[in-house]
């Protein structure tokens, strides 16, 4: 089994969670870096990791790694080979359940908000009220 760290696993294996980019674009793009599973040593993208851990400025430090990240994506180090997709259903009667199969927290913060703010789609309330009432009788 081919891990990060292997010569011939080019972009597989996780990168992790980080909530600086500039922790997984250090990690992928510098030489000496042990998940620079591509062996990236672009002596651009280098001066550009370099001088964003330099940048203070808040929006200049964003508008740099956009730039690192654009420079990145032309040049094509990495090449992801799928993109997974999730689907969940569950029973009208769970109760205050959403799935969550990764760890965006930010979607399962807006659904909170919205149902908050009384955002809730009409198939929702008649799921809810099914619930609520049983199944319906079909005359059987």
């Amino acid at each position: 089994m081919d891990t990060v760290q292997s010569k011939r696993a080019h972009g597989l294996g996780p990168f992790g969670i980080a909530w600086d980019p500039h922790i997984v674009l250090y990690g992928m793009y510098m030489p000496e870096q042990p998940r620079n599973s591509s062996h990236v040593s672009d002596a651009r993208i280098i001066a550009m990791l370099r001088e964003q851990m330099r940048t203070r400025d808040v929006e200049a430090r964003r508008k740099s790694i956009f730039d690192i990240q654009r420079y990145a994506a032309e040049q094509q180090y990495y090449v992801y080979l799928y993109s997974t997709g999730l689907t969940g259903s569950w029973r009208p009667y769970v109760k205050n359940y959403a799935p969550s199969p990764s760890f965006d927290y930010g979607n399962r913060a807006s659904r909170a908000l919205a149902r908050s703010v009384g955002d809730v789609p009409r198939r929702a309330t008649r799921l809810r009220a099914r619930a609520r009432d049983g199944p319906m009788d079909t005359g059987s």
